[in-house]
């Protein structure tokens, strides 16, 4: 069996295990009382970052949300305040991510550190920005798509001297307390299928381009979340 095909199945079986038990527990056909944070859109937090966490591409994602939630659900279960419970969890956050930017290679800690001066020839962007940001521009006579994921940080991708290839051109964006966007030329049909939690997603090309008019051939697919973010199309 595949990995995708097993995580697949996996995710789902959790998730059935997981709404049985609370079906069969609020119709009392399992004598358990449940305690009321159970409900809670702490738990849903928890229980869908775990389901990302366990995904090919939004782990990122699934980490940050398990985060919000656990630390809201930790002051309900062990009945104390939010400050108590970021007295253990803020210096736990801040040796993780101390330890992320030491071994992580490919960190980038500089706001722009690259210059739309200089041209990138990729097919493929890989761009990750932690408490940092990338300004750049790709030159590509076939752009594939790839990965944007950006954490307390800002990335601007200009694509205007770019063709796309034949094939399904996708980027999977993960914006977290930052923001991501993109400069397409004005005939590229751009499809916005990102998430917004406590964020925005927005296509601004149809407000200072009038009669704005796309050629479907020319496709480009923006997959992904932005939690306290922007993903934006200019």
């Amino acid at each position: 069996m595949e990995k995708s095909n097993f995580r697949r199945i996996l995710m789902g079986l959790i998730l059935v295990i997981i709404g049985g038990f609370l079906l069969f527990s609020h119709l009392d056909i399992i004598d358990i009382e449940l305690p009321r944070y159970i409900y809670s859109w702490k738990m849903v937090l928890v229980v869908l970052g775990f389901v990302l966490l366990l995904s090919e591409k939004n782990k990122i994602t699934g980490v940050i949300l398990l985060l919000i939630g656990g630390v809201f659900l930790a002051t309900d279960v062990f009945d104390t305040s939010l400050r108590e419970v970021l007295k253990f969890v803020l210096p736990l956050f801040l040796i993780v991510l101390g330890l992320i930017i030491i071994f992580k290679r490919g960190f980038s800690g500089r706001r722009f550190a690259k210059s739309r001066d200089k041209l990138d020839a990729i097919d493929f962007i890989n761009e990750t920005n932690i408490f940092g940001g990338t300004e750049k521009a790709i030159k590509s006579d076939s752009f594939k798509g790839g990965q944007v994921t950006t954490i307390f940080g800002g990335a601007d991708i200009d694509l205007t001297k770019s063709n796309l290839s034949d094939d399904t051109n996708v980027i999977e964006v993960q914006t977290i307390f930052g923001e991501t966007s993109f400069v397409v030329p004005d005939d590229w049909t751009v499809k916005l299928e990102a998430t917004a939690i406590f964020g925005s997603t927005s296509d601004n090309r149809v407000k200072k381009i009038e009669n704005m008019t796309t050629n479907p051939d020319k496709l480009l697919i923006i997959r992904g979340t932005t939690i306290f973010g922007s993903i934006e199309i200019k």
